[in-house]
């Protein structure tokens, strides 16, 4: 996920993340003067951010994310269904090609 933010001035910002909405554990994403930062491994649940310039007490008003990871269930379904097209797949080239190995070609 990629987030933006203004920093016309390109300013020193940092992009805190927290879990608790009052911002009481925030931890650091990023710091520096561009205007996006790139946040993958989240773990599923509800996550705040919020960017400010750095060494002020002056924060944007907090994005809430919140992470829903594909049902295990469903997804171990789409794998094998997809295996077994592969297998299928592969399966009829094979017998094919040995139908007609012994065939000459014209």
């Amino acid at each position: 996920m990629t987030l933006q933010w203004s920093n016309p001035e390109r300013k020193t910002v940092v992009l805190q993340q927290s879990t608790l909405a009052t911002f009481a554990d925030p931890v650091a994403r990023y710091t520096g003067s561009e205007k996006s930062s790139v946040l993958s491994g989240l773990a599923e649940g509800r996550h705040y951010f919020r960017v400010g310039e750095e060494g002020t007490s002056n924060w944007s008003v907090p994005l809430t994310v919140e992470v829903k990871f594909f049902p295990r269930d469903r997804l171990f379904l789409l794998l094998g269904s997809g295996a077994v097209v592969v297998l299928l797949t592969m399966g009829t080239i094979i017998a094919g090609a040995l139908r007609h190995r012994g065939e000459s070609r014209a």
